[in-house]
């Protein structure tokens, strides 16, 4: 396939793309908003096959994620929440380790003290989230105070996640506030995908703009179409490096929407509608970028068959090893907890070995 010099097309479409990214990243981050895709689709088939017990897709929500998190340095920090798996798999967590969490195996990092989707991957810099909602927001305040006040170098940034129902919280505002005084480098990402769970965001606050509450605290508010990873991309580093230059905390709204259920246990038929749904289905973040890459000669229908083939293939591959792993002992429940475990744990762990060697009946 032939391809045009890319400065060329790109001034051709009169098409807004940051400086630094060339033909490979463009590609690069389609493929990653692919793999996310891809492997969200096999966690929820996971969850209803029983392999684990729930899932979070991120179905319409790719761009916001990889985009964001594209713009981050090695020596940054990020918290994720649990609709994150892609933040994860951006920061470098191997696939293995991806599926030892859900299955809860012995590939598993956080040894079975974690619920699914609750990934950790301390090499990558991404802390494990929770389910409280908000609760990240104060813990990456305060480990951006932490490098600010060791001086690391090279300047470390604190990248948070939270989504629209977070705003509404007592952890987002007294974050906020402290990041606000004490000029904290910290760059809170809303991921407003317009639903906390069945309750929409317009019955959640009277705010047009979530951007608008950062106002309250200090700190420079900006939205951004959450489905166009270019836009995303060009935000999130232009506020990092904002962050990074002593400029204090950022907050970026990312306008997007989550195609699917709140999770695998969920049905969104019961509380919104299809003809909701359908105009975003149309801004599908994926099928975007896609459309680019095509019109610029960068990519074809064949590419893209067989990315996914690709993808999917790997995907299967690795869950198939994953799951032929051992099991967790019982044992590990008492694992990681103390550097010496309490007389009252190791009695009942004394307790379970025994009742464990009983014969069956």
């Amino acid at each position: 396939m032939a391809v045009k010099p890319y400065p060329e097309v790109l001034e051709e479409m009169a098409v807004q793309i940051p400086a630094g990214l060339d033909a490979k990243i463009l590609i690069d981050l389609y493929r990653a908003m692919v793999l996310m895709r891809a492997y969200d689709e096999k966690g929820v088939n996971m969850a209803r096959q029983g392999k684990t017990t729930i899932y979070y897709p991120a179905t319409g929500e790719e761009a916001a994620i990889v985009g964001s998190v594209f713009a981050l340095e090695p020596q940054d920090w990020v918290y994720p929440y649990y609709r994150q798996a892609g933040a994860y798999l951006m920061r470098g967590m191997p696939l293995e380790k991806m599926f030892g969490h859900l299955l809860g195996n012995s590939a598993d990092i956080c040894r079975g003290h974690q619920n699914p989707g609750h990934y950790s991957y301390a090499l990558g810099n991404a802390v494990s989230n929770s389910s409280p909602v908000g609760t990240q927001i104060i813990q990456a305040v305060g480990t951006a105070m932490a490098a600010k006040i060791k001086r690391s170098e090279p300047k470390s940034v604190i990248a948070v996640f939270f989504g629209d129902g977070a705003t509404s919280t007592a952890d987002f505002h007294s974050g906020l506030n402290f990041a606000g005084v004490f000029q904290a480098p910290v760059l809170f990402l809303c991921v407003n995908n317009h639903w906390a769970i069945s309750t929409p965001v317009s019955h959640q606050t009277a705010v047009k703009d979530l951007a608008d509450k950062a106002q309250a605290y200090g700190i420079s508010g900006h939205v951004v179409d959450g489905n166009d990873v270019l836009a995303v991309y060009q935000a999130s580093r232009d506020a990092l490096d904002r962050a990074r230059q002593g400029g204090g905390p950022q907050f970026l709204e990312l306008k997007t929407y989550r195609m699917g259920g709140h999770s695998s246990a969920d049905n969104p038929d019961l509380y919104r509608s299809e003809e909701e749904v359908k105009p975003w289905r149309e801004k599908d973040p994926l099928q975007r970028l896609q459309k680019f890459l095509k019109e610029v000669g960068l990519w074809d229908d064949d590419q893209e068959e067989a990315l996914w083939h690709m993808i999917q293939q790997e995907i299967n591959e690795k869950l198939a090893q994953t799951e032929a792993l051992s099991s967790l002992s019982w044992e590990t429940i008492f694992d990681h907890l103390y550097a010496t475990l309490p007389a009252r744990l190791a009695a009942q762990k004394e307790s379970v070995r025994q009742w464990m060697s009983l014969p069956e009946l």
